[in-house]
């Protein structure tokens, strides 16, 4: 039973946050992948690392990471605890719409015809948008949860006045 044993106290809410985290994780390593490949074909054809791929990189690390620390603290802590980090998901998700909009505005009108690095870009921007929307909802979640409790803390201190 032991390490299964962890499961037995989830809540709907650790369930929840499990599961769009692992979403973040695989929609950030997605986003690392796609932006990374031009990266390293600069790097072996020594040239400058446009600082938009860079970015691209940085937000995608930071997106996998932090999704991986919060879905391991959903495992191991109540939901009150990592929805306590509310304000870092709205963070990620002002840092996916910066990266959606760079993106975005690059690439969707483009059209795709033979240039597959055009096609993959405009995946790329997709999973940017699918990014974006995954870190709103656990934002707009995790602060949802922060502004309730806080109103049922007031009003049971009201009663006990």
């Amino acid at each position: 039973m032991g390490f299964f044993s962890i499961f037995s106290t989830f809540r709907k809410s650790n369930v929840f946050n499990l599961v769009f985290r692992s979403a973040q994780l695989i929609v950030a390593l997605v986003v690392i992948g796609m932006y990374a490949v031009d990266l390293n074909t600069a790097n072996k054809e020594d040239k400058y690392a446009d600082s938009k791929w860079v970015f691209a990189v940085t937000v995608g690390s930071l997106a996998a990471v932090t999704a991986l620390i919060f879905s391991l603290a959903s495992i191991f802590f109540q939901y009150r605890t990592v929805a306590l980090l509310f304000a870092w998901d709205w963070v990620l998700t002002i840092l996916f719409a910066t990266l959606s909009g760079i993106f975005g505005s690059m690439y969707i009108g483009e059209k795709v015809e033979y240039e597959s690095g055009v096609h993959r870009m405009k995946v790329a921007v997709g999973f940017d948008f699918t990014g974006l929307i995954l870190w709103c909802v656990t934002a707009a979640f995790g602060t949802w949860w922060f502004v309730s409790e806080r109103k049922a803390e007031r009003r049971g201190r009201g009663n006990k006045a």
